[in-house]
């Protein structure tokens, strides 16, 4: 019973089932707070794997492929330590 589960392709929901799921949940985090919580922690899981994949991984890959630049610790450091004087002059 499991396997034919498994071997089941996954189809995208259609958009008007889509709406609806999404107004429950909206229904649903409006009575309770631990729902509300799970939604918030899932969209800001939702836009760390974004970031990840359409910021950093990129920019790994280049820097991997030695095509980006990089700049050592201590330039960054010193330069932030240069930043943080001059504003407290």
């Amino acid at each position: 019973m499991a396997k034919d589960r498994a071997e089941r392709p996954i189809e995208p929901r259609p958009p008007a089932e889509r709406i609806d799921v999404a107004a429950l949940h909206l229904e649903l985090a409006a009575r309770y707070p631990e729902i509300r919580a799970g939604l918030a922690v899932r969209t800001c899981d939702a836009l760390m794997e974004r970031w990840l994949r359409e910021e950093v991984a990129p920019v790994l890959d280049r820097v991997v492929a030695r095509v980006e630049p990089l700049v050592s610790a201590d330039d960054v450091l010193n330069g932030a330590v240069d930043r943080y004087r001059a504003r407290k002059a």
